[in-house]
């Protein structure tokens, strides 16, 4: 069982119109947060990506933080578009399925019921700040999370938001910490690795003629993301941040995960700066993806998702080999 946790910006409509197409089945739930928009747009903006795909299974949709643990909210909206979807919201996906929202408490309440039900655990996936999950592992319970992957940090990559820090640990450091300290397995996909990746514009265009998916509105988002992204970064392109750590939750065997000791600063001087020990460290609480295997993330996120029958398993076959 998979939740996730988004704030309703360009790359998580990649990242959940990808994962409602590799991992449909196994998504039982998603709750919007503030960060990229308000938490009211994005949670709209979550059923627009669904509405992309029109998932066969339509997951609940919890209502979350309008705000961070202390009162702060930055929106990025200079980025993502006052919209949070770069304006593709005005291109109305075909298949615009009904889904209820309700609150983020309730929300906890249900999935328990499942996993009562179940006995399963369930997968977090936060590409937001981190303000909803210490909620939800207090009302799930710890012992019923399996592990927990979270968009969020620089370590030896200058942020995006300040020269320390990285958007989502920016905007909610405390939460961050105390997911980190709640014992739960945690896997963090900072910049030094998000920003390994980049989507040309000759692989947006390629959304744009996609038939399996509605394409165009992603095309459209994605456009104004890489505009976006060479007015603030000097890059042509775009980075799939969000598309990135879902991969890294389905398959971890493909990235170099660090065992480590990982801290955040919560202090207004250096807010969400985190900082990483690998060595002498007191005690690891996270293991954080620095590389991999890019060649098959870029594949899986440019080609294989669009595909008529994608596989999480596949292997970029049709890329050329290497030399030996």
């Amino acid at each position: 069982m998979i939740i996730i946790d988004s704030d309703g910006g360009v790359d998580d409509l990649l990242c959940l119109v990808m994962a409602s197409r590799l991992v449909a089945k196994e998504i039982v739930g998603l709750t919007a947060v503030f960060g990229n928009v308000s938490v009211d747009q994005a949670a709209h903006n979550i059923i627009y990506s669904l509405a992309l795909v029109n998932p066969p299974i339509k997951p609940l949709l919890g209502l979350g933080a309008k705000e961070a643990s202390d009162g702060f909210s930055q929106l990025a909206t200079a980025i993502h578009g006052p919209d949070g979807l770069g304006g593709a919201r005005a291109i109305r996906p075909q298949n615009a399925g009904a889904f209820a929202l309700i609150s983020l408490e309730e929300f906890a309440d249900k999935i328990s019921d499942r996993l009562n039900q179940s006995r399963q655990k369930v997968d977090l996936l936060g590409i937001g700040p981190a303000t909803n999950i210490p909620v939800l592992i207090e009302r799930l319970g710890a012992e019923r999370i399996n592990r927990i992957v979270l968009m969020s940090g620089a370590f030896f990559d200058y942020g995006n938001i300040t020269n320390w820090a990285e958007f989502n640990a920016y905007n909610d450091p405390q939460p961050l910490a105390d997911t980190l300290a709640a014992g739960i397995p945690v896997t963090l996909v900072p910049l030094d690795l998000s920003r390994k990746v980049l989507l040309t514009s000759d692989h947006i265009e390629t959304f744009a003629a996609a038939a399996l998916v509605d394409g165009m509105p992603i095309a459209a988002a994605l456009r104004e993301y890489s505009r976006a992204n060479e007015r603030w970064e000097g890059i042509r392109g775009c980075f799939p941040h969000d598309a990135v750590a879902l991969l890294v939750m389905l398959r971890p065997d493909q990235f170099y995960l660090v065992d480590a000791e990982v801290s955040v600063d919560i202090n207004a001087a250096s807010r969400g700066r985190t900082r990483i020990s690998t060595i002498g460290g007191a005690h690891v609480n996270a293991r954080v993806a620095l590389g991999g295997r890019l060649r098959w993330v870029r594949w899986m996120i440019e080609t294989e998702w669009l595909r008529e029958r994608p596989s999480i398993f596949a292997e970029p076959v049709d890329y050329p080999t290497r030399p030996t």
